[in-house]
């Protein structure tokens, strides 16, 4: 696995006021998330009009592919001419198996029972208990009656209970 991420320094020349800087940064976002599917945050620069910082980040199985998703993202900024891009920094890193243990799909996945969830540890019971129905609890409904208990149901007073 392979992520490239990029942080950019933008200049906005249109912008006059933090409503039209958010306005132009908000229009770039959604365009670039389209088009490329990055995940992507205004990092700083928050405060003036003129400039922002733009933060994007992509996930590939190869070096190239994260990089190329990248350099064109960073074409596309310049290309749109909502910002010129004064600054740009890129970094690509590498993860393997080693760093996240066996590889996936290597055998279902073990808990152990000794461990309680929150319910249990509040007094709820366990986990079979309040979800597995038994036989003798499971009592069908019939028609009328299941009506009956969806009109219940409608009211607010009875949900608040």
């Amino acid at each position: 696995m392979h992520v490239c991420v990029v942080r950019v320094l933008l200049e906005i020349p249109s912008s006059h006021s933090q409503r039209n800087k958010r306005h132009v940064m908000r229009k770039l976002m959604d365009r670039l998330h389209a088009r490329f599917s990055l995940s992507m945050a205004e990092l700083g620069e928050l405060d003036t009009w003129g400039r922002s910082s733009l933060g994007l980040a992509t996930v590939g199985t190869s070096m190239a592919q994260v990089h190329s998703r990248a350099e064109k993202a960073l074409h596309f900024i310049e290309e749109s001419h909502l910002a010129q891009i004064v600054e740009r920094k890129m970094e690509t890193l590498s993860f393997n198996e080693d760093f996240f243990g066996a590889p996936l799909g290597g055998g279902p996945l073990t808990v152990a029972r000794m461990d309680r969830s929150l319910a249990e540890r509040e007094g709820m019971g366990s986990w079979e208990k309040r979800y597995m129905p038994t036989k003798a609890t499971t009592k069908t409904l019939s028609a009328e009656d299941a009506r009956a208990r969806a009109r219940q149901m409608r009211r607010r007073r009875d949900w608040e209970k």
